[in-house]
């Protein structure tokens, strides 16, 4: 799982088209090791690192994955799980260092998710926010094969409420087309149509700041885990 944010530990699973990880979910975790609480550690790591963009989390025991979000969101059948390790870098690439070891994870809200492969594609490029008004995120939408994984930090422009992105708004690009090649790119301006958990859609701008992770490989229809020409062009 990747992890995310400097004010609330956020985890994005890290998903596939197949098996355990056929599925889109975006956590607000507390980390806990006895009676420490390993949050501010990870804050404090990041906050040194800050050329680092990739944190990873490794669940230490086995479990299916759609416990965290059944019979529903609000009331999944599993709400803590046990952590092997904490990693500043990606837990599967050399380089990486564990900055925290054998540790508990409790789910405090289950921000976003849905099974994969999903039932329809959207022509435009679709993401998921969450976080808070002062340390936003957003999380591309993912359906079916070709898709692709990524994650960025913005700002959205009026911000949206802490209430709003608890939840996970949608916010939908209505001048780019749905590929990995048109994705929002770190440094850009953006119009979009901001659509909350209550129905109501409004119009905002959308400034896309740090691009934390993007993965396109895993993600097309025959997956590889070499890296394609987008993840190389982008540093991933």
């Amino acid at each position: 799982m990747f992890v995310i944010g400097s004010k609330a530990v956020y985890l994005s699973h890290l998903p596939m088209f197949h098996g355990e990880h056929a599925a889109q979910v975006i956590l607000e975790v507390n980390l806990q090791q006895s009676d420490k609480s390993l949050n501010a550690t990870y804050f404090e790591d990041r906050s040194r690192h800050q050329d680092t963009k990739i944190y990873t989390l490794q669940p230490r025991e086995e479990f299916v994955l759609s416990e965290l979000f059944t019979p529903s969101v609000s009331a999944p059948a599993r709400k803590t799980f046990a952590a092997e390790a904490l990693f500043r870098g990606h837990l599967e690439r050399p380089g990486n260092a564990a900055i925290a070891k054998a540790f508990s994870v409790s789910v405090s809200r289950v921000v976003h998710a849905h099974r994969l492969p999903a039932a329809q594609r959207p022509g435009q490029l679709t993401y998921i926010l969450f976080g808070t008004p002062e340390d936003s995120f957003a999380a591309h939408f993912i359906t079916q094969p070709p898709d692709f994984d990524q994650l960025l930090g913005v700002k959205l422009i009026p911000p949206a409420s802490d209430q709003e992105l608890a939840h996970g708004l949608t916010i939908t690009i209505g001048n780019r087309s749905n590929s990995a090649a048109t994705r929002i790119k770190a440094g850009e301006r953006l119009a979009g149509r901001l659509q909350s958990e209550a129905g109501t859609a409004r119009d905002v701008e959308l400034v896309a700041e740090t691009e934390f992770y993007f993965e396109e490989g895993e993600l097309l229809a025959e997956p590889t885990f070499r890296s394609t020409p987008l993840e190389r062009e982008s540093g991933f």
